[in-house]
């Protein structure tokens, strides 16, 4: 009698890998458009909060910081991630947000959109995320706005 193989099934990605790549996302899309800077950022159980330095309030943008993730995410890009050592990864991006003593840098990439240092877990796919809504943005400090958002 022979063996019967089965097909391996990729497993559904986590919530906390849909919210943390759709972090990705966000962050970059507020960068280019805001020019803001990320202070912040905490995965909760069923949402994630980031906090952008910045004057500009970002309350009246939200439904085009909506629309423009989840165009994103439906593009339905790939996401893979690497290690490398520090002095490699530095000749691909920025390591402002590492820890200097850092020698080795976790470095995902959402294809053909942004390139980020990372070790946090992650989808394969954008379109595995969900779709991304804010649920609110409030200010929180002087220059600082945090938006909370979570994945469905």
């Amino acid at each position: 009698m022979f063996p019967i193989s089965l097909p391996i099934l990729p497993m559904p990605a986590t919530l906390r890998e849909r919210l943390h790549t759709a972090d990705h996302i966000l962050c970059t899309v507020a960068e280019q458009r805001f020019h803001v800077a990320t202070r912040a950022m905490q995965v909760n159980a069923e949402s994630c909060r980031i906090d952008f330095l910045t004057e500009t309030d970002l309350r009246p943008f939200q439904e085009s910081l909506e629309q423009k993730v989840n165009e994103i995410i439906r593009r339905n890009l790939a996401v893979t991630g690497m290690t490398l050592p520090r002095a490699d990864a530095e000749k691909l991006i920025s390591l402002a947000s590492i820890p200097p003593d850092a020698q080795e840098v976790g470095i995902y990439e959402i294809a053909g959109f942004n390139r980020v240092p990372c070790a946090g877990p992650h989808v394969q796919n954008t379109q595995d995320i969900g779709i991304f809504s804010i649920a609110k943005i409030k200010k929180s400090g002087k220059n600082c706005w945090s938006v909370t958002y979570t994945v469905q």
